[in-house]
């Protein structure tokens, strides 16, 4: 379905409830804004390790979003963004000689010099299915692909063409009530060929939801599938001409522009708020980490991103001084894996953690169909065929009960490290607002808060010692949960390889006594 799709894109779940089948979002009441944060069993235990800390020095950290574009002069955010202090702003020259003009906050890799950017974009499996023969990777993955694209894209057709025909059908309805003087009721009755959309509001008048609200609904939705078959499952869409670069050229990085916010920031933002938004400031929220610059890198469109994108972002950050990579994307095939594989080798070469949310299709992963991942595609470093500098983040709601694991995580007892708050998560958006978001990429930021935490106490800490402390520290979870997409019940074990949601509190404690030992 279409709606998994662009859920697994953006780790962000809809919230067109007529996409869903209903007229409410797939999920109860909002909890508390900062549920997450509270020290009992669902959430991250930060008050706890603040109080440990409360004694104890910090430095700054500095953490890289790797995202759609951050807001950075929202009112929780504008004290929080990394500034490149040997960059002069709006001279038009490369102040610093790193490649990159007026690269003031973080860089725009899909953007051009004149200040156009790529909004919107394809599918991966679209750009595969269409390339055919010169697609670069291999055969199976290439049928899989295409076989994927034609489904969906039928898919969307169909959708598009049924919510076309409920906004006809509602048209017909309310001008007919309207000439007659008939009730709603009355009249759907008498109108059998539209009784589809004659249930559909009825049902919603029943939750005191009028005409006007359905209509409403259906008209994103009929906008959402015509998106989709304008961009995403477009084989004849060029969103890189935009761009102005050579995308098979792998060597060429320094393309883009300065402009990190974008023409949506929203994903990239409500990111970077879980991270750093302004603590005790009394507005919106709070963020988890206090002494934290956030290096803004815009490379994730409305689509698929691009390797070669990834590749330059996260070399870009690790070049200017990034101490971890927060990764909230993802995709289920991959054009040039290794390409993202040697930037990965590279940031552990320099000591650069990178945490990636595991994706929301509610399916097991496997190491080859959800990326970017930990896995290299060939060859090894410091002895292993996986990224040690790596942290893969499964989502958790607020209720500790069998539906302790959100329904859309992707999980793995392997490929999956540990949960963290994911489901209902308050953080901040575009314009000064807030708002509830869902996924995993609400996840992985909260442990990047952890990590960049835990760095701004303990600067001695190795990407590596990071890891493993956040990893070691996790809260089990005694009783089992379903497992995504189903009604199987299974320990959290099966879904993660250490069983547990993330602890502020114990991470530091262990932190602190490392710390002694040394």
């Amino acid at each position: 379905m279409i709606e998994k799709k662009i859920r697994n894109r953006y780790g962000l779940i809809p919230v067109l409830g007529i996409l869903m089948g209903q007229f409410t979002v797939g999920q109860d009441a909002a909890p508390d804004k900062n549920w997450h944060q509270l020290d009992n069993d669902t959430g991250i235990h930060l008050e706890q390790a603040y109080e440990l800390l409360q004694d104890r020095k910090s430095e700054k950290v500095i953490v890289a979003i790797i995202d759609s574009g951050v807001d950075y002069l929202h009112e929780d955010l504008h004290t929080k963004i990394w500034v490149n202090t040997d960059e002069i702003p709006g001279n038009m020259i490369d102040d610093d000689k790193n490649g990159y003009v007026d690269d003031i906050h973080g860089w725009n890799f899909i953007g051009f010099p004149n200040g156009d950017n790529v909004e919107h974009e394809t599918l991966i499996e679209t750009r595969i299915a269409s390339a055919g023969k010169n697609y670069p990777g291999s055969k199976e993955m290439y049928e899989e692909a295409k076989r994927a694209y034609h489904i969906h894209k039928r898919g969307a057709e169909e959708k598009r063409e049924l919510y076309g025909k409920y906004l006809s059908d509602i048209e017909t309805i309310k001008s007919t009530a309207d000439a007659s003087a008939q009730s709603l009721e009355q009249v759907i009755g008498q109108m059998g060929s539209l009784s589809s959309v004659g249930k559909l509001l009825l049902n919603a008048q029943k939750e005191g939801k009028d005409v006007d609200h359905v209509e409403s609904q259906i008209k994103e939705a009929y906008a959402f599938y015509s998106k989709a078959l304008d961009y995403y499952y477009n084989p004849y869409y060029d969103s890189r001409h935009i761009v102005g670069d050579n995308i098979t050229n792998k060597e060429q990085r320094s393309y883009g522009n300065n402009d990190v916010k974008g023409p949506d920031p929203s994903h990239g933002t409500h990111v970077a708020g879980i991270i750093g938004a302004i603590r005790g400031n009394g507005l919106g929220m709070d963020g988890i980490a206090e002494h934290v610059e956030l290096m803004i890198i815009r490379a994730v469109p409305d689509g698929d991103e691009r390797d070669k994108d990834i590749d330059n972002a996260i070399r870009y950050a690790v070049d200017n001084g990034a101490d971890i990579i927060n990764l909230s994307f993802g995709k289920d095939y991959s054009w040039k894996k290794e390409w993202v594989d040697e930037a990965v080798r590279y940031a552990r070469k320099k000591d650069v953690l990178i945490i990636h949310a595991a994706g929301n299709s509610a399916r097991r992963l496997n190491g080859k169909n959800n990326f970017p991942n930990k896995y290299f595609e060939s060859g090894n470093l410091f002895g292993s065929k996986e990224a040690k500098n790596w942290i893969e983040v499964g989502a958790a709601t607020h209720h500790f009960d069998e539906g302790f694991v959100a329904n859309f995580s992707n999980y793995g007892k392997e490929q999956v490290d540990l949960v963290a708050p994911g489901a209902q998560i308050y953080s901040t958006t575009p314009n000064d607002s807030y708002a509830y978001f869902s996924g995993t990429s609400m996840a992985a930021p909260m442990v990047t808060g952890l990590a960049a935490l835990l760095k701004s106490h303990f600067p001695h800490l190795s990407s590596q010692e990071l890891k493993d402390i956040i990893l070691g520290s996790v809260r089990t979870v005694g009783h089992e949960v379903y497992q995504p997409g189903g009604n199987q019940k299974v320990p959290l074990s099966m879904l993660s390889s250490t069983g547990g949601i993330l602890d502020c509190g114990q991470a530091v404690k262990t932190a602190l006594q490392r710390s002694k030992n040394i």
